[in-house]
């Protein structure tokens, strides 16, 4: 994912606590077709040297048949709501 070096956080624990401030992220998966779904994640901070994102997703949603094993991207977003 492009970001450009003005708009980069590299601090982990900044980035994991936003992560956990916006626990509800999209996750994007490629086979045969683009997908993406919005699910909640918890992070696991001590797996890895980066965390570990654990999440569910529901049984009939086909992505994840698609994206086992595979490369994934997941987005969180800041805060948002709708302005009339």
């Amino acid at each position: 994912m492009y970001t450009p070096a003005a708009f980069a956080e590299a601090d982990l624990p900044k980035l994991h606590d936003f992560i956990e401030g916006h626990s509800f992220g999209l996750l994007i998966s490629q086979a045969l077709e683009l997908t993406a779904s919005h699910l909640p994640f918890l992070l696991d901070r001590q797996h890895g040297p980066q965390g570990r994102l654990i999440g569910h997703m529901a049984n009939a949603n086909p992505q994840w048949r698609q994206a086992n094993g595979n490369p994934v991207l997941v987005v969180f977003s800041g805060p948002h709501a709708y302005i009339s």
